[in-house]
């Protein structure tokens, strides 16, 4: 059964899965992908990628994501328990 973050759809996490979520903002919205292992954050005004980091499988997949209020950082969380936080406007 596909799951819901916040009101974006995601698919059950394995080889092919992924999860999305908006910022707060409505301004920015981030993808992770498994295959191949990469966060993408996008402009939603303009359609650019404004940041893309490739990330190894050994940190498992992208379980969840978060904006901060201001849409300047980025929080993942990996299925193997790590946590990353995300500086967008330093693009790291």
């Amino acid at each position: 059964m596909p799951q819901k973050n916040r009101g974006v759809p995601s698919t059950p996490m394995g080889p092919e899965s992924w999860q999305s979520t908006p910022s707060a903002t409505s301004k920015q919205a981030a993808t992770a992908a498994a295959d191949p292992h990469e966060l993408l954050v996008w402009d939603l005004e303009t359609g650019k990628r404004l940041l893309k980091v490739p990330y190894g499988p050994q940190d498992g997949f992208v379980r969840a994501m978060e904006f901060s209020p201001d849409g300047r950082l980025l929080a993942t969380v990996t299925e193997r328990g790590g946590v990353q936080l995300w500086n967008l406007a330093l693009k790291k």
